[in-house]
């Protein structure tokens, strides 16, 4: 009884601390430090899941995977969401002529908690 007492109350003390992470805004799946995440990225207060939205932005490629890309990126308004460093999906087609370390301009579209390159270019 004890053990599952104990259970109930740890289980119930992460959900507080997810819930607390969602309502400042912050990501614990998320790194303003630039460390690589394949987590999924909090799409901001005023995205709505299930709505594709499109937006623009600036960054830096902190790392190329075959099928993404992570980019420290600038502030996005449009989408609510701060500067952060976030894993976006591409094709091996978007990622053949860039490096890391490249400062990109970059459009790309959420959908509920993943977001994907449209284009991506070197500034």
């Amino acid at each position: 009884m004890r053990y599952l007492l104990v259970v109930t109350m740890i289980a119930a003390l992460s959900q507080t601390a997810i819930a607390a992470d969602t309502s400042t805004g912050s990501d614990p799946m998320s790194s303003e430090h630039g460390s690589e995440h394949k987590g999924t990225e909090h799409m901001g207060p005023e995205h709505k899941s299930g709505t594709e939205q499109t937006a623009e932005a600036t960054g830096t490629i902190k790392s190329i995977q075959k099928e993404s890309v992570t980019i420290a990126h600038d502030a996005v308004p449009s989408l609510s969401w701060g500067a952060k460093t976030r894993h976006f999906s591409a094709t091996p087609d978007q990622l053949k002529d860039l490096k890391v370390g490249d400062k990109v301009k970059f459009e790309f579209s959420t959908h509920g908690k993943k977001a994907r390159i449209q284009s991506i270019e070197t500034e």
